[in-house]
């Protein structure tokens, strides 16, 4: 056995295959990586206290090529899983919130586009939403239906060469800055859930910051009210006919979490390992500690997990052999297992990591919305059940 130098990052060397095969998505996390570090991460802290992100920061993330990685589902090759994973990562390893600013940008909304859009509506939005000239929100959640979408109330109806849609919804991403929302509406005569491309300029769109948001504060997840808005036809996305439209769209975005989560748990893991080398108690550093080793040695476990589930999930995409099931299950176990090693690094830098400049607390308080976002812990554990038993227990 050789004595190659650790990777705590890599562990298990999980990624190796990824770096022989798919060079140019390592490029792109690479990019990513030296941007967060030049411009992002002093600016942190204070954005996070203060709600928002910069106006242009997604026209930054996609002039790196983040957009291009999860945005088209008919995108041929294996090249995506990895890309689109990768970049999600190093997204997260600054902040949940931004990582999920780009993964609403491309997984949800580009992609309901694409895959549920028609010729002209794929020509005429897709381009601008790539290069981050137009900001996009996605409009499922209401704040009485969030984990059964099917007891959505905001309605539409469909009046000659109009649709008219009315009703409210909750924790929309990118409402700050959107130029368009993908909305998803019960049609009023037939309840089939429909998807709506609304330009947020249109009469009756209305947007209001949620103050009270201790959670996710770089996402700025807002209220949307659609008030007798008129949308012409064209504007309906005619594939996306029923539940399952959406839920495709879902599926796409935990694959994100699943990816994501690993960033934000290494820099927990970083941030904790690198405080208890320089942190003397006792005579020597916490490092020596037979406590410490063992919960450095309990997050280092959860990662390495964390790893192979993802790992293992992109190659099933690469094959087309990807179930939504699948994603649940690793949806659910890298959430929680991201938000045990937040815990863990909080736990080891004591009063330091309660401070709001301690990247841990602040990840610790995102993971918090990670595990109940895109399907709550119990949602996914139905999802999984329901596919290793045959019966839902929903």
């Amino acid at each position: 056995m050789s004595a190659a130098k650790i990777d705590i990052d890599d562990y298990f060397g999980t990624t190796g295959d990824i770096q022989i095969a798919f060079a140019q998505s390592l490029n792109i996390q690479n990019r990513i990586r030296r941007w967060i570090v030049e411009e992002v991460q002093p600016h942190l802290g204070q954005w996070w206290q203060q709600g928002r992100t910069p106006d242009g920061m997604m026209a930054q993330m996609a002039s790196l090529g983040i957009f291009e990685t999860g945005g088209d589902p008919k995108a041929p090759g294996e090249r995506w899983p990895w890309a689109y994973g990768l970049a999600m990562r190093e997204l997260e390893r600054a902040d949940s919130g931004l990582r999920t600013r780009a993964s609403v940008q491309c997984g949800l909304v580009m992609h309901a586009i694409a895959r549920f859009g028609d010729d002209r509506q794929r020509a005429t939005w897709l381009s601008p939403l790539l290069r981050g000239e137009t900001v996009g929100g996605f409009a499922l959640t209401e704040a009485g239906a969030g984990s059964n979408p099917k007891e959505m109330a905001c309605w539409c109806q469909r009046k000659g060469e109009y649709w008219l849609l009315e009703g409210n919804k909750r924790w929309v991403t990118n409402a700050d800055q959107a130029d368009l929302l993908v909305v998803w509406a019960k049609e009023r005569d037939t309840e089939e859930i429909r998807g709506f491309i609304v330009p947020t300029t249109y009469p009756g769109v209305t947007r209001q910051p949620i103050s009270t948001h201790a959670s996710m504060r770089l996402a700025a997840p807002w209220d949307v009210g659609l008030s007798a808005v008129r949308l012409p036809v064209t504007y309906c996305l005619a594939g996306a006919k029923g539940l399952q439209a959406p839920l495709a769209c879902i599926t796409q975005a935990r694959y994100a979490v699943v990816w994501g989560t690993i960033g934000a748990a290494l820099d927990c893991f970083h941030e904790a390992m690198d405080f208890t080398q320089r942190r003397i108690s006792f005579g020597r550093s916490l490092a020596h500690s037979q406590m410490i080793q063992e919960r450095l040695v309990d997050m280092q476990s959860h990662i390495v997990a964390m790893e192979l589930r993802a790992v293992q999930l992109a190659r099933l995409a690469g094959r087309d052999q990807l179930r939504y099931p699948q994603v649940a299950l690793a949806k659910r176990d890298n959430a929680r297992a991201a938000l045990s090693v937040a815990r863990i690094a909080c736990e080891i830098l004591a009063a330091k990591g309660f401070e709001l400049d301690s990247r841990s607390f602040r990840h610790m308080a995102n993971l918090e919305s990670v595990d109940t976002y895109e399907g709550t812990y119990a949602v996914q554990t139905l999802i999984v059940g329901r596919d290793v038993t045959g019966l839902s227990a929903f």
